[in-house]
């Protein structure tokens, strides 16, 4: 049987305010990625710069682009800084340090992408910061940095990776290779139809990984959720969950059946009333509706740091100079954070869709107030 965790910090972690297992986050460069995938967030930062590189009145010519197109729009202003600067990073670290923190994520777009990423690692190194690198994959010998001991593997942009047969097998020889150098990689998939297209990549992916690194490797799979300023992006609801539910415990077995030594977890979301009876409680014991997200607080560049981009309006962000400064401005948004958390995401929610104690995924926190 899995271990099952419960890890969203806001409400059931216990121990000291901030310590080894706390992570903070930092978004290194903004917009969409070349990836396209249909359901980032990210799509509502582009419409964001774009209307105030532009105007509102010139917006209707990025109207129906998808998100790769997006990311394109966006060069066409290259004096729009979309990087963090490295001496930014670089005093966030000594912060981090001074809180006692030893634990970072690196997100994007792609964070590879950064054009100052290996000095990036380096200066998180000389912090004393083990990291966290969320990743299509696009570089991955960029990861075998020392500092870099926990990579996400987003393997659901496009879908059809595994469909050129060469590159697919390269692909997984440098993953076995970061495998064997000590990584932890956690699979990531986000489903965006009932129908969980992308779950043969799923298997091919862990097909792909030497045995003995099999119990090294994790399962996140996840379902679209509703962002703000991005309504046309499909989402989950209580109603479409329930016509998902059939294929996800097909999934889930399968997966359990062909990897029993590979850890599976939900990020986001689920909803115990789209279950049959019992069926919440039999699945949650075999690990596959394990909620886990370790994207809680992150830093923008020249902004300071709030919560996580999904729901990063609900917070203004602060800027800190102390270890001291971080701990209250972490403090205050986790009380910020509970009373968001009360109220429903959805009109058919009830209180039982308050998630203080996890009984209940109905999303990430970017769903309330969307």
């Amino acid at each position: 049987m899995l271990k099952i965790i419960l890890d969203y910090p806001f409400f059931v972690k216990e121990g000291p305010l901030l310590g080894e297992d706390e992570w903070i986050g930092f978004q290194i460069k903004e917009g969409p990625c070349n990836q396209g995938c249909d359901y980032c967030y990210e799509r509502a930062t582009a419409f964001d710069i774009l209307s105030r590189m532009v105007g509102q009145s010139e917006m209707s010519r990025y109207e129906g682009m998808d998100n790769r197109r997006l990311a394109e729009a966006l060069k066409e202003f290259p004096g729009r800084r979309l990087e963090m600067r490295v001496d930014e990073l670089q005093r966030w670290f000594s912060i981090l340090e001074d809180a006692g923190i030893k634990r970072a994520f690196l997100i994007g777009s792609e964070p590879t992408e950064h054009s100052g990423f290996e000095s990036i690692v380096d200066k998180a190194s000389e912090s004393g910061l083990e990291l966290l690198v969320y990743t299509s994959g696009k570089d991955l010998r960029a990861l075998f940095h020392p500092s870099v001991k926990y990579i996400v593997l987003h393997m659901d942009h496009g879908k059809d990776v595994d469909r050129h047969e060469a590159y697919f097998a390269q692909f997984m020889d440098s993953v076995n290779q970061l495998l064997n150098d000590g990584k932890e990689i956690h699979m990531r998939m986000n489903f965006s139809d009932e129908g969980l297209s992308g779950q043969d990549l799923v298997f091919n992916f862990f097909d792909g990984i030497d045995e003995r690194y099999r119990p090294d490797v994790m399962l996140k799979y996840s379902f679209s959720s509703r962002v703000r300023g991005a309504k046309d992006i499909k989402y989950f609801n209580p109603g479409t969950m329930k016509e998902t539910v059939p294929n996800l415990l097909v999934f889930i077995d399968e997966f359990k059946e062909r990897y029993p030594d590979s850890p599976m977890y939900a990020e986001r979301p689920l909803f115990p009333c789209t279950f049959g009876d019992g069926v919440w409680d039999e699945y949650k014991e075999k690990g596959g509706l394990t909620s886990t997200c370790r994207m809680e607080f992150v830093v923008y560049s020249d902004r300071g740091i709030t919560l996580c981009p999904p729901a990063k309006h609900m917070i203004d962000a602060k800027d800190v100079r102390t270890g001291e400064g971080l701990k209250v401005a972490i403090q205050r948004m986790k009380e910020r954070i509970y009373g968001v958390a009360m109220k429903p995401s959805f009109h058919e929610c009830g209180p039982c869709e308050r998630r203080v104690d996890l009984s209940c995924q109905g999303g990430c926190l970017g769903y309330k107030d969307a």
